[in-house]
Order: C-alpha cells, then sequence, then structure tokens
C-alpha cells in the first residue's frame, strides 16, 4: 500500500512540475493561429492541409493536435489521410527557433526544459531501479551523454556497488 501511495505521489508531482505542457500547447496553438487557420477553411481539414497553411511539420503538429482534441478545444472528425508536407516544426514556427535553440536563447526556458527532464529521469530510473534492481550489476563505469544535470546518473551510481559515474555534456 506504501509502495502505490509513493508512486501516486511521484505522478502527482510530476504532473505539477509538467503542468506548463498544458499552457505551452495552447500557447503555440494561439500563436500558429491554428483556430483561424481551420475557421478559415472551408469544412473539416485533414492534418496535411492545416500543416501545409501553417508551414509546420505534420508529425509535430500532429502531435500538437492530439493534445488540443483530448482537453476538448477541438473536435476530431474523420477525413480522408493525406501525404506528408514539408515544412518547419510547430515549435519552430511558432518560436522561430528549434526548442534548443530557443532554449539556449532563453535561459528561464532553458531552466524550464532543465527541472521537467529531472523530474522525469528522476521518476523513470527510481521505477527502474525498483523494479529491476539487477539491472546494472557488474558495471564498473556508467556513461551519460547529454545527462543536463546528471539526475539520473546519481541515482543509479548511488544504487550500484562500486560504480562510477561519468557525465558527458556538451
Amino acid at each position: 500500500m506504501k509502495q502505490e501511495e509513493d508512486v501516486q505521489a511521484g505522478v502527482e508531482i510530476c504532473k505539477y512540475v509538467l503542468g506548463f505542457t498544458g499552457m505551452a500547447v495552447v500557447k503555440c496553438a494561439t500563436e500558429l493561429e491554428i483556430a483561424e487557420a481551420i475557421e478559415n477553411h472551408e469544412g473539416p481539414m485533414a492534418l496535411s492541409e492545416l500543416s501545409s497553411t501553417l508551414g509546420c511539420v505534420p508529425f509535430s503538429l500532429d502531435r500538437i493536435m492530439r493534445f488540443l482534441v483530448h482537453r476538448h478545444f477541438f473536435k476530431e472528425e474523420p477525413t480522408i489521410q493525406g501525404t506528408a508536407a514539408n515544412g518547419t516544426a510547430a515549435f519552430e514556427a511558432a518560436h522561430g527557433a528549434d526548442l534548443w535553440k530557443y532554449a539556449a536563447a532563453n535561459p528561464a526556458f532553458n531552466k524550464l526544459i532543465d527541472d521537467a527532464m529531472a523530474c522525469d529521469a528522476g521518476l523513470a530510473v527510481s521505477a527502474i531501479i525498483e523494479s529491476s534492481p539487477k539491472v546494472f550489476d557488474g558495471l564498473k563505469t556508467l556513461v551519460d551523454v547529454g545527462g543536463g544535470n546528471g539526475t539520473a546518473l546519481g541515482k543509479i551510481v548511488r544504487k550500484g556497488e562500486g560504480l562510477r559515474g561519468m557525465g558527458l555534456c556538451p
């Protein structure tokens, strides 16, 4: 029972820390003017058409639209699947740079990304260690490439007997 409560507490903490996601998606949708593009189109609009209109990669736009449909901002209607259009990613279209370049140029946003990734890594690694405690047995050194602030590596090294960790960040 205590373990279930701990897991649920971790989920709630993660929801709190990652709570900005919903706001970020809605902000992105607003800046891309998704609602306006759909309203100006006569009838239902396929993802490929919306993607072409907005100049976004369908894959990235699909993720945004799935979130917005799930949250009931939009209603999904059956359509004929279109072909993929080339263009820029939705985040890049909205912010003028890809996620990592934008984060590098905006320290507050970068900290938000780092904190969210550390929270996610902390929860995921803890779950891995608890469910498979011997997964790192026999390792002497573990290298974490691009490991952010080292949250995941630190948790693993603390649990491994004689395990050394090395973090390589660009």
